[in-house]
């Protein structure tokens, strides 16, 4: 073999080796460092994931609106009275007249009473000369015929002797027309006494 033979083998030998060691010496390219481009790993989250949303309650719906309370009007018995009890000036000669002629006589009270309560001083007068007559005081209700009766408490009313001005109401029953459901008396009715009823 020849010199320049021997010289061009050592220098491939070299060259072989030179790139050996050089391509053992780079490192690896990983896939952080690869393309320039670093890529990031998925970071751990602590948050638990939030709890799927359940769909919204149905709304109920409301029905047609409760009825109110029902109101009951009721007429009084007597649609004209001969009388009204607002004041006292003139009742009293007012209402003897009208006994003195003989036919029935309705008093309409513009300020009803309570149905068990004692009646006026102006109209007691004149209830208790009707009982000194032999005629009768009953209460009559209107309205609702299912409450009673509310006779009982009348009888110890009108214990007073009238006067002679009261005398006319001697041939007469009286009714208190009383509204059963505000329990109040309305209008009293003078009603003449049946023949051969009482004295």
């Amino acid at each position: 073999m020849s010199i320049l033979s021997r010289r061009l083998l050592i220098v491939i030998a070299l060259a072989g080796s030179l790139a050996v060691g050089g391509a053992s010496a780079q490192p690896a390219p990983t896939p952080e460092t690869s393309r320039g481009v670093k890529v990031l790993e998925p970071e751990a989250n602590d948050t638990p994931p939030a709890p799927p949303r359940s769909a919204p309650a149905a709304t109920p719906t409301a029905g047609p609106p409760s009825p109110g309370p029902v109101i009951h009007f009721c007429d009084r018995p007597f649609a004209h009275a001969q009388l009204q009890l607002g004041s006292p000036i003139g009742f009293n000669r007012s209402l003897a007249r009208r006994l003195r002629s003989g036919g029935r006589v309705v008093v309409n009270l513009t300020e009803p009473y309570p149905d068990k309560s004692p009646p006026p001083q102006l109209l007691s007068s004149w209830f208790a000369a009707a009982q000194a007559g032999g005629g009768t005081v009953t209460v009559k209700q209107y309205c609702d015929a299912a409450r009673g009766s509310l006779g009982s408490w009348l009888a110890g009313l009108f214990r007073t002797s009238p006067s002679d001005r009261y005398r006319s109401a001697r041939g007469y029953d009286v009714v208190l027309h009383a509204d059963a459901l505000d329990r109040v008396v309305t209008q009293v009715e003078f009603s003449p006494k049946a023949a051969g009823a009482g004295s």
